[in-house]
């Protein structure tokens, strides 16, 4: 591959991935590679590669004999893909200190924030990514933030389905902050662990869904979990790798009475 075809390939895969990573392109969207030869004045050979580099990265299916779509989770898939994001920031947490990004993190709180006010979607993501990028930059593991960076990607933009809850977002990142400014790393590991059993949670009560975050269970929230099991999986009894139950009531109440240990 000649250098101007690999400039031409790259160029292309980040332009696509820029607005993927922003909305513009949307799940189900179609890529077809002429447009896209044409839209960027090249042979459609860079155009495949950029798409084959979208593949590898989940981000677009290719069917035979069928043009490429930005690839879209099913609820199963984006259940599952939160849990790894989050367990990712939680062993970045284990392995690095963050200690010192407090006041780096407040500031993406802040504007976080700023943005939800005025529904700025894709900037509200963005300064979200930003405030958990704190938290993986700290375990020093080009592992571990090479994949998180993959899972955020895959997960995509925001629902546009869901409200901004302002209040939700002060209080759930401010106890993150909280944890993090009084150093307690078992209580910031619980707190970003628990974060897609908030998001589960939000969807049996309207009334408390809102744009990538999580309120905290309640009672009633409870209750209806345990009329529609299937909402929520928890590990299986003796924690092997791969084998996945339907969570209880039960252990939602115990695991609010009883969090984790180190």
């Amino acid at each position: 591959m000649t250098r101007t075809r690999a400039c031409l390939r790259e160029k292309i895969f980040l332009e696509l991935l820029a607005r993927i990573r922003q909305g513009r392109l949307a799940p189900g969207a179609r890529l077809r590679v002429v447009d896209i030869a044409r839209e960027f004045e090249v042979s459609v050979a860079p155009v495949r590669e950029a798409l084959r580099e979208l593949e590898v990265r989940r981000l677009v299916v290719t069917r035979a004999y069928a043009e490429s779509r930005v690839r879209q989770l099913n609820e199963a898939e984006l259940q599952d893909t939160n849990w790894l994001k989050h367990t990712l920031e939680s062993q970045a947490v284990r392995l690095g200190a963050c200690w010192g990004r407090l006041e780096e993190m407040r500031r993406w709180l802040d504007r976080m924030l700023e943005a939800a006010e005025v529904g700025d979607r894709v900037g509200y993501l963005a300064m979200k990514n930003e405030f958990h990028r704190c938290l993986v930059g700290s375990a020093f593991s080009a592992a571990i933030v090479t994949y998180w960076e993959r899972v955020v990607d895959e997960l995509g933009p925001l629902p546009k389905d869901r409200a901004f809850d302002t209040r939700q977002i002060r209080v759930v990142y401010g106890q993150i902050c909280d944890a993090v400014a009084t150093r307690r790393p078992a209580e910031l590991r619980r707190l970003l662990e628990e974060l897609p059993l908030y998001f589960e949670l939000a969807k049996a009560s309207e009334s408390s869904r809102v744009a990538g975050m999580w309120p905290l269970p309640t009672a009633q929230d409870l209750d209806a979990l345990t009329k529609e099991p299937k909402a929520v999986q928890a590990p299986a009894a003796g924690g092997h790798d791969g084998l996945w139950r339907t969570a209880t009531k039960e252990d939602l109440e115990a695991l609010a009475r009883d969090p984790p240990d180190d």
